[in-house]
């Protein structure tokens, strides 16, 4: 890494929670570009330890490569793999013996062009997926043993790298989730909740600094792209009182109203207005469901709609 590199930053979030826009964002900027291959590995190496089956989850692969388990070189692989399968094929790939061998090797090879490096939108790290596929084993507990791995093997590869966590107010994130899941998925969202606590605690024994969304959106907006610089992480009370919020919400999910969601005119519009596909990307996930049936009849909508969905623009990641 040059002297005058911005150094590798990890942004951890839960779903709902502004990934996509400060994904967006650090792309359009041209200062950062996503770490390929090697921030999923920890997740694998954990995932191999407790799961022998084929994870039929993983492919086909989605078209966006860079989302939770997945990694960019998944579209190479033959087929259905376990995940003790897919370290071996990556490892074969790379020229490494062992998991953390692996982790370096992938980052050595990372294409700075002269930017940051950055990690985002893996939620592998910070919740449960134990729904992703029948019989999985994926609990909390295996989340953050992944998380640790990556925090030490990244800040001794990086030690100037940067961790930072997202969170939202727990009511606003119920409701998002909702939108996202659906009322039928409720025990998902109780899931996240009761995970939540863990993952705080986690942050706070590494000292990784808590923000909230709102705040870091709002000074992104106003040009500082790197937010954790200027906006003051929640403190220890506030933490605390958000801990306690989800166990409270989570004793009264069962009765929280369904959450409706036709269409947002506002968000709507500036979606339409948007010229630039990058920081569409993120607008796309919150202009309502009503937009989605008009694209089935006005198809340039439609098409424009699952292109900036869909967010390949967003996958800047290179190796050299």
């Amino acid at each position: 890494m040059t002297a005058d590199a911005k150094p590798t930053k990890i942004i951890l979030s839960l779903p709902r929670c502004g990934t996509h826009f400060f994904w967006s964002r650090l792309v359009a900027s041209g200062q950062y570009r996503l770490i390929y291959d090697a921030d999923r590995v920890p997740a694998l190496k954990v995932l191999a330890e407790h799961n022998t089956q084929k994870l039929s989850f993983l492919h086909p692969p989605a078209r966006n490569l860079n989302y939770n388990f997945q990694y960019n070189s998944l579209a190479e692989a033959p087929g259905a793999m376990t995940a003790a399968e897919h370290l071996d094929f990556l490892s074969r790939r790379y020229g490494a013996s062992d998991p953390q061998e692996l982790f370096k090797a992938i980052m050595d090879r990372q294409d700075r062009c002269g930017q940051g490096l950055f990690s985002i939108n893996r939620f592998c790290y910070t919740i449960s997926y134990r729904w992703l596929a029948q019989g999985l084993t994926h609990t909390i507990e295996h989340a953050l043993e992944s998380l640790g791995l990556l925090h030490d093997w990244m800040m001794q590869y990086d030690p100037a790298a940067r961790f930072v966590m997202v969170i939202r107010q727990i009511p606003q994130w119920i409701d998002s989730l909702l939108l996202l899941w659906g009322d039928e998925n409720r025990s998902r969202i109780a899931q996240a909740l009761a995970d939540f606590p863990a993952v705080v605690q986690w942050c706070r024994q590494r000292g990784v600094p808590i923000f909230r969304m709102g705040e870091a959106i709002r000074c992104v907006n106003r040009g500082t792209l790197d937010f954790e610089t200027r906006v003051p992480p929640l403190s220890a009370e506030a933490l605390d009182a958000m801990i306690e919020s989800s166990r409270l919400c989570l004793k009264t999910l069962d009765h929280w109203p369904p959450v409706r969601n036709g269409l947002r005119l506002g968000r709507f519009i500036e979606y339409l207005c948007e010229k630039d596909p990058v920081l569409r990307t993120s607008l796309v996930r919150s202009i309502g469901t009503v937009p989605y049936s008009l694209g089935k009849i006005i198809r340039p909508l439609g098409r424009r709609i699952r292109t900036d969905f869909d967010g390949l623009i967003l996958d800047n990641a290179r190796l050299i």
